[in-house]
């Protein structure tokens, strides 16, 4: 394979493998979907968990050239060819001469028996009429995160954001929804205004 992928989408493919599923026995979902579209030479990029999920769609030539030269318009990668692809990412930014390619120890289609969900059945198709936009930057969303979990013992806090429907500029409540080290009760308040 003589293309390579772009340093950004090697960053994209491994920041979605997050959303993976980390449950051995839902190994068909332990896998990060690179797929490509028809629409604009556009890759896609997808992880679920069954829960939650993450999907991105990016232009790469090289990402693009290489699973068509794999003949095939969907392929997977499991933990250890992610890995492979943390290490190509690695060495590239050593030196910007290393190429980003897919490496797959055996071929995709046929290792992965069990077959991947389709996702485009979980990503609702919304009006603009139909919902409110909230803006939140990463070091707000991660200050949110820090505080929620403060209030959990456990490490696996749940909240729940509450919306003024009539009023989209006013205050969001978040309310951790599993409190178990006995706080009476933990309000915080995001102020969309503020974003």
């Amino acid at each position: 394979m003589k293309h390579s992928m772009l340093k950004s989408t090697a960053k994209v493919i491994l920041g979605t493998a997050k959303t993976m599923s980390k449950d051995p026995t839902r190994f068909h979902l332990q896998l990060v979907s690179v797929e490509r579209l028809e629409e604009q030479d556009l890759c896609a990029i997808t992880a679920t968990d069954g829960h939650s999920l993450s999907h991105i769609k990016l232009k790469d030539e090289g990402l693009y050239k290489q699973l068509e030269e794999l003949q095939t318009a969907q392929a997977f990668l499991d933990e250890s060819e992610l890995l492979l692809l943390k290490a190509q990412l690695t060495a590239q930014n050593k030196s910007d001469r290393h190429a980003i390619k897919l490496v797959f120890e055996t071929p995709a289609i046929k290792k992965h028996e069990v077959r991947y969900p389709n996702y485009k059945q979980f990503i609702p198709a919304f009006k603009k009429d139909d919902y409110h936009e909230v803006g939140l930057s990463i070091e707000l969303l991660n200050q949110l995160t820090e505080a929620v979990k403060s209030a959990h013992a456990d490490g696996k806090p749940s909240i729940k954001l509450c919306f003024r429907k009539e009023d989209v500029r006013a205050p969001i409540l978040i309310y951790p929804t599993n409190n178990d080290i006995g706080i009476a009760e933990a309000t915080m308040v995001l102020m969309p205004m503020r974003v």
